[in-house]
């Protein structure tokens, strides 16, 4: 929860990505969003709750990942966003 305090406005979103509204005073930042995760039969551990979304083909990781990337662009100039955080790459 924000106490309104500090430089940074932070919103972690899952998938995401989203953000809050600039402040005259403090930066928008979407600290983390993403999550996806490709499970390797035999190469990956898997455990249940590990990550905010399951791919099984690691085909499918880049084209989520280019569209995650455009949606957190645009938040800069439709919401102001200043900086942000994509999460659980690996």
């Amino acid at each position: 929860m924000d106490k309104g305090v500090g430089d940074i406005n932070d919103m972690h979103e899952y998938p995401g990505p989203n953000c809050k509204p600039p402040e005259p005073t403090r930066a928008t930042v979407c600290g983390e969003f993403g999550g996806p995760w490709c499970y390797v039969p035999d190469h990956s551990w898997k455990r249940a709750g590990h990550t905010y979304r399951v791919t099984i083909a690691p085909e499918e990781q880049l084209p989520y990942y280019e569209s995650q990337i455009k949606k957190a662009y645009a938040l800069r100039d439709s919401k102001g966003m200043s900086a942000y955080v994509f999460t659980e790459i690996t």
